[in-house]
């Protein structure tokens, strides 16, 4: 059963701007480990708008407790993105199933998440 559906769309110039801007950014929103599969500036973007979609998905947002690093998006190159989640985000999914996918054309990224559960 289909629990929540999130999508984020964000232009990599405006994502770099806002890096440009706040140069502590990248550390807040990313794990040392998302920081070292990311091997463009349009890939840590796509890994940001996934973390969007995903808190979307999941209802949250950035509340309660939920900080950028509990949700970490891993998976490089050859192979999809996935989800790993971490403290208050962990804690808020339980057993749900989340379901990602990422896409990037013409300087747009775009992160998908479907959250299910085994509910009928």
């Amino acid at each position: 059963m289909v629990r929540g559906i999130g999508i984020d769309i964000l232009p990599v110039d405006e994502f770099e701007e806002r890096l440009r801007r706040v140069p502590a950014l990248k550390e807040r929103l990313f794990t040392e480990r998302e920081l070292k599969l990311s091997y463009s500036l349009e890939s840590l973007a796509g890994r940001f708008a996934l973390k969007e979609a995903v808190l979307k998905a999941l209802g949250t947002g950035l509340t309660g407790g939920i900080r950028w690093k509990d949700v970490e998006i891993v998976g490089g190159v050859k192979e999809p993105p996935r989800v790993v989640l971490h403290g208050k985000a962990r804690s808020i999914a339980g057993d749900l199933t989340l379901h990602v996918s990422l896409s990037h054309s013409a300087g747009i990224v775009v992160g998908v998440c479907v959250v299910t559960s085994s509910d009928t």
